[in-house]
């Protein structure tokens, strides 16, 4: 089984994130209160 955890924020895994983001609107995951992702994307 995956494990997960919280990871504090750092801006040496911003790729990371964004990555995410990316793969979330690539794949229009439907996912509940994610609308906020969107502000992620100008940084």
């Amino acid at each position: 089984m995956e494990k997960f955890y919280f990871e504090e924020p750092k801006i040496n895994r911003k790729k990371d994130a964004l990555s995410y983001i990316d793969e979330f609107y690539q794949y229009n995951s439907k996912i509940n209160s994610t609308g906020g992702l969107k502000l992620f994307t100008h940084f």
